[in-house]
């Protein structure tokens, strides 16, 4: 994900200064995985070893944040839910707060709803 152009953009635009000091980012993952997930193989829901959203999503938008602010974690937090998508056999939804050694503080949250009402998110 470093490599996708908007992403280099913003990371050279915090490193050049054209945002001041960044304090504080805003990150999320909304992926709807109800078709995708089983669309050639069902690898991703099998109950023995489902595809975990922390691993499958946050893990680009934690590093992303990082590497964007380039700044070291020095603190994390997070909480997960299983109401999103209760079929799917593990967390569906992942909030992360995180703190960084320069200062600045996060949000990072990574789901794959499917609830019909999930289309409010």
């Amino acid at each position: 994900m470093r490599y996708v152009p908007c992403y280099v953009k913003a990371r050279e635009r915090v490193l050049g200064g054209a945002i001041g000091i960044p304090f504080i980012a805003e990150a999320a993952y909304v992926h709807d995985m109800r078709e995708r997930a089983t669309r050639y193989d069902s690898w991703q829901i099998d109950v023995d070893y489902p595809q975990q959203v922390v691993l499958g999503a946050s893990s680009h938008t934690l590093d992303l944040v990082r590497w964007i602010l380039d700044s070291e974690v020095t603190e994390v937090f997070s909480y997960a839910t299983h109401l999103g998508w209760p079929e799917y056999p593990d967390y569906d939804t992942v909030l992360t707060l995180l703190r960084f050694g320069n200062g600045a503080v996060a949000s990072v949250m990574s789901t794959s709803p499917r609830r019909e009402d999930s289309s409010t998110l």
